[in-house]
């Protein structure tokens, strides 16, 4: 008897593991509202976006098969608005997609099996767009934290506060940034806390009667051009890396608008003078470097997005040069901003 019993027990444990190995199961996506599902698929591969979820800016992107879908899909497309409780299951044999729609008094439930479960691509991530750059450290509910590159910033400058004898021209004066080679981002529901590393520049140019020069005490100071040079320009090259460290809010239909704002702080690299002139039927260029910049200035920024295209403003307050200098100012940038949240 205890032998059968044995017999039993070591069965029913094996059927049991049998079970589990055919029902295993991995839920990707499990959300209690969404805009839009859209669902494609044929023999080879299957495609689901599910749009706004949980009525935010993330949306979910899935694909499986045997690799990308070249022409037209020829089994089935399935489109639907205004879901709730939706949920996307993966099991070794098929995905499963599960929703309730307004056209639908029962819970919706679609199997598309695998063409070649043995040998198929997958790849699933929540995103605002299907080429997003960057990813998921954790989730957790409406909580997510994620690396991104981001913030790229092209706009014009102009200053305020400045001395007498500079005048900087704005059409021809630009600001260009990268706010985040690498950042990160922490999201709940609607608001966004944002930090990063980036890089940027600056150019100045003034076409008065006087030009930038590097003072014999290493400060910055103006000279008038000489009589006999023509067509005369004078910048001013700033360097600097940054770190953002912005709030952001999103709103609207589905979270497409949002406002970000906050201190971006500039760790100064460099500044150089470059002088063009025509003097006696040549052109010249003089660049002069080495200008005693402060380690550490602070701007604060502001920006208004739709779908990940805005425009900026940004204003520089503090003094870009250690000590006395015979140039005084401080700048604004104002232009495009692109994929800041």
């Amino acid at each position: 008897m205890n032998r059968i019993r044995h017999a039993a027990v070591a069965l029913a444990f094996a059927s049991a593991s049998i079970m589990t190995a055919q029902t295993q199961s991995d839920t990707l996506l499990n959300v209690s509202a969404a805009k839009e599902i859209m669902i494609f698929s044929d023999n080879k591969i299957t495609s689901i976006q599910v749009s706004k979820l949980n009525n935010g800016a993330d949306n979910f992107f899935y694909q499986t098969g045997e690799g990308k879908k070249k022409g037209a899909w020829s089994k089935s497309m399935i489109m639907c608005q205004n879901l709730t409780d939706v949920t996307v299951v993966e099991t070794d044999s098929a995905v499963t997609v599960s929703y309730r729609s307004p056209e639908n008094i029962d819970p919706v439930s679609l199997s598309f099996p695998y063409a070649d479960p043995e040998n198929r691509q997958q790849a699933s991530y929540i995103g605002r767009k299907s080429n997003d750059v960057g990813f998921t450290l954790s989730r957790k509910g409406e909580s997510r934290w994620s690396l991104f590159f981001g913030g790229l910033t092209a706009g014009w400058t102009g200053t305020v506060n400045r001395s007498p004898g500079f005048s900087p021209t704005v059409g021809k004066s630009w600001d260009l940034s990268i706010l985040s080679i690498l950042g990160v981002k922490y999201s709940y529901r609607a608001h966004t806390l944002i930090g990063g590393f980036g890089i940027g520049a600056q150019h100045i140019v003034t076409k008065g009667d006087s030009y930038l020069t590097k003072t014999e005490d290493g400060s910055l100071g103006l000279l008038p051009y000489a009589e006999n040079q023509s067509k005369r320009s004078s910048t001013l090259e700033l360097f600097r890396l940054q770190v953002p460290l912005l709030y952001s809010y999103s709103f609207g239909k589905g979270g497409d608008w949002s406002v970000s704002l906050g201190p971006v702080v500039n760790f100064n690299t460099g500044a150089s003078i470059v002088n063009r002139y025509r003097m006696d039927g040549s052109k010249y260029t003089v660049k002069t470097g080495g200008l005693p910049r402060r380690i550490v200035t602070v701007d604060p920024m502001v920006s208004i997005s739709y779908d990940g295209l805005g425009l900026y403003f940004r204003y520089s307050p503090m003094k870009q040069f250690k000590g006395e200098t015979g140039v005084n100012f401080s700048t604004w940038s104002a232009g495009i901003v692109l994929l800041l949240n």
